[in-house]
């Protein structure tokens, strides 16, 4: 295991309804206050997600590691360029107001669709936050999920030993 793997691991667990008021802000959920404690202090970075059109929120400490990593791409080659331009693309640092609020800036209110209803929604370290139309639609679609599982998890010990 990475020696900085154990310090930075959460696991993140919850699906939340939430509501989006007229200046962007929602309530981060308290089951989420409560899982990331003194994180929270620390304050989130606010993302596109690459894969829909919904918004990724990462702790800080999961964001700099993160950074890391994306600092080990060489920025000769054109698709590592355009990936960290559309990824970095509107990232916004964000804190928690006194009453546990986090503001969601227009742009990427816009991006996402997001209106009133929200899903605030976890996966491992991070979370994602959907206009709640988009989040039903997302799960509707027809999906083998046993055939999914095969090919996601199937291999996931050689993976695991190719790591260490």
């Amino acid at each position: 295991m990475h020696p900085n793997r154990k310090e930075l691991a959460i696991n993140l667990l919850g699906t939340y309804s939430c509501k989006m008021d007229a200046k962007g802000r929602f309530m981060l959920p308290k089951g989420l206050r409560e899982q990331l404690g003194k994180r929270t202090d620390q304050g989130f970075v606010v993302g596109r997600d690459v894969f829909s059109n919904s918004l990724v929120i990462y702790t800080l400490k999961t964001w700099r590691h993160l950074s890391k990593e994306l600092h080990l791409l060489n920025r000769f080659v054109e698709d590592n360029v355009q990936f960290l331009r559309r990824f970095s693309s509107g990232a916004t640092m964000a804190n928690l107001d006194s009453h546990g609020r986090l503001a969601v800036p227009g742009h990427l209110i816009e991006y996402a669709g997001l209106k009133k209803d929200l899903i605030v929604t976890t996966i491992s370290d991070r979370i994602e936050l959907w206009d709640k139309a988009t989040y039903n639609e997302m799960l509707a679609k027809d999906m083998d999920m046993g055939q999914l599982s095969e090919k996601v998890m199937g291999d996931i010990r050689s993976q695991k030993e190719e790591r260490e």
